[in-house]
């Protein structure tokens, strides 16, 4: 009987078919890759944000004094972000495995190793989430059982509108708890998703369009919280680690702004192969709005920054 031997880049391509399946809230995110962090100290990239500036105006036919304009300084900001972890799963593979219980390596090896990556950075992202500036009065939404879903969602509308972001692409992340309020709410009728969502997970899990919302669920969010951004709100840094020249086997697997790095080789001491499937992240919520002095709560004074592009629901 003939031997066909299955190339290492087979497997490769079923670990991108099953990354593309299973990411969705990092999706969600701006993602920054490898090209920008290459030289930069302290594996920290500054993001730049626009200046902004507010127009004066004066009398047309105006004399003395009142025809003088005045000049106003533009001072342009910036975040940053850093890579701080290295996430990565493991496995050898003995010679008795490959021989006796191994049938398909790409499916019961590399696809559960990568699934384990990839999982591990959609927390990450949604730890970044969690933990962004929210301030009371400002960006935090109350959200009891009884109150109109409708409503809520067009108050958090509101909120992105009065600081001008983009009416588009804005996103809801819910959990279980606001994803039951929303389907049981017999008035609303969500709408077709946006055509920018493409036909991958994203698009997939979405339940469609409310007051301009795109909902997603997820299992990662608490019964007690929802969030509405937009994909500037937060950024994601993932970088394929380098392909060393030791591995007898090594492969950058990118696809949607994702990079993955799986290396294969052979330990003789213990007779097993090792594959490795790891990539190098760092997050960062873009707080780049001053608290006005109408808002405020415990922790927040004016002027501290916050993310003025995503908005916090607390239900009850």
């Amino acid at each position: 009987m003939a031997f066909t031997a299955i190339k290492p880049e087979v497997y490769a391509k079923t670990a991108l078919a099953i990354l593309e399946r299973i990411i969705k809230i990092p999706s969600m995110v701006d993602v920054r890759n490898g090209a920008e962090f290459k030289g930069a100290k302290d594996d920290t990239v500054n993001i730049k944000i626009a200046a902004r500036g507010t127009a004066r105006r004066k009398l047309l036919r105006a004399t003395g004094n009142d025809r003088i304009i005045q000049t106003d300084d533009l001072a342009e900001s910036k975040i940053s972000i850093k890579l701080t972890d290295h996430v990565y799963f493991a496995t050898d593979t003995t010679d008795e495995n490959y021989s006796l219980d191994i049938s398909d390596f790409a499916q019961q090896v590399l696809v559960p190793s990568v699934r384990a990556v990839a999982v591990e950075l959609e927390d990450i992202v949604y730890e970044q989430i969690q933990s962004a500036t929210y301030v009371p009065g400002l960006n935090v939404i109350e959200w009891a059982a009884a109150d109109d879903v409708w409503g809520k969602l067009v108050d958090a509308r509101q909120v992105l509108n009065r600081a001008f972001v983009p009416d588009t692409g804005r996103f809801l992340l819910v959990g279980s708890a606001a994803e039951a309020r929303i389907l049981k709410d017999t008035d609303i009728k969500p709408g077709p998703n946006p055509t920018g969502l493409g036909t991958g997970t994203l698009a997939s899990a979405a339940l469609g369009t409310i007051a301009g919302w795109t909902i997603v669920p997820s299992s990662l969010v608490g019964d007690d919280e929802a969030y509405g951004f937009i994909k500037s709100a937060f950024v994601l840094a993932n970088i394929a680690p380098p392909l060393p020249d030791g591995a007898s086997f090594a492969r950058s697997m990118g696809s949607d702004g994702f990079e993955l790095r799986w290396l294969k080789d052979y330990d003789s001491t213990i007779l097993s192969d090792r594959s490795i499937v790891d990539a190098w992240v760092g997050t960062a919520s873009v707080e780049d709005g001053k608290v006005p002095a109408s808002a405020g709560g415990v922790g927040h004074v004016t002027g501290s920054a916050y993310n003025p592009r995503a908005v916090k629901f607390v239900l009850s």
